[in-house]
């Protein structure tokens, strides 16, 4: 009999201390804190909707390039270095072997996709084309954003009928990561009791709403 290896669920005290420490901390770090492997992190910070912020970024960015810096470095031409074939022409010989393999001026790649192209992203979202620098953003979110403005930080977009690819304005809403992990820890119970507490969390929110006004 083949034995099948029981799935780690996340705690709540593992959940916590991801959202609190993954914008600014390497992920290799808390996966070693947590025991965990990195992929398993990285697709949990994505199913809630982390991210890293701009200053880490920016931190891990040069720290990449000074390695780089100094382990390739040497190897590189040095500023101001001029090259041997600097002003000498191509052999009309060699030239007639490579035009044929050469891009002509106004030729567009074979796998170029114009703006407003959507594809399916590796989670099963779909993504659409911006512009034609290659940009590509999560479709629901540039819906919303079209219609409601821009999605403040700790908010995320959510299908209200779980279907990722229903991106239809009215099947969308924004929620805090926190309702989005409340939500996601309901998905173990029948689809009966689901309904019962969302229907529970949006009654709350309502009140909330009204005695903030």
């Amino acid at each position: 009999m083949v034995r099948t290896m029981k799935k780690r669920l996340w705690t709540q005290a593992e959940t916590e201390y991801l959202i609190m420490h993954y914008a600014n901390t390497d992920t290799e770090a808390i996966a070693m804190y947590l025991n965990r492997d990195v992929k398993k992190v990285l697709a949990k910070a994505n199913k809630i909707g982390l991210k890293k912020t701009k200053e880490y970024i920016q931190r891990r960015s040069v720290e990449a390039y000074q390695k780089f810096k100094h382990k390739y470095q040497p190897s590189h031409f040095q500023k101001g270095h001029v090259p041997a074939n600097k002003g000498v022409a191509m052999k009309k010989e060699v030239y007639a072997k490579l035009e044929r393999t050469m891009f002509k001026k106004g030729t567009v790649p074979h796998n170029f996709r114009p703006a407003g192209s959507e594809r399916e992203s590796k989670d099963g979202y779909l993504e659409v084309k911006v512009n034609d620098s290659n940009k590509w953003q999560l479709k629901h979110r540039v819906i919303w954003e079209n219609a409601n403005g821009k999605i403040e930080k700790g908010f995320i977009i959510a299908f209200k009928d779980n279907n990722k690819k229903n991106c239809c304005l009215e099947n969308l809403e924004k929620i805090t990561l926190q309702d989005n992990m409340k939500r996601n820890s309901i998905i173990q119970y029948p689809e009966e009791l689901q309904q019962v507490i969302r229907l529970k969390g949006k009654l709350k929110r309502t009140i909330k709403k009204l005695e903030d006004e």
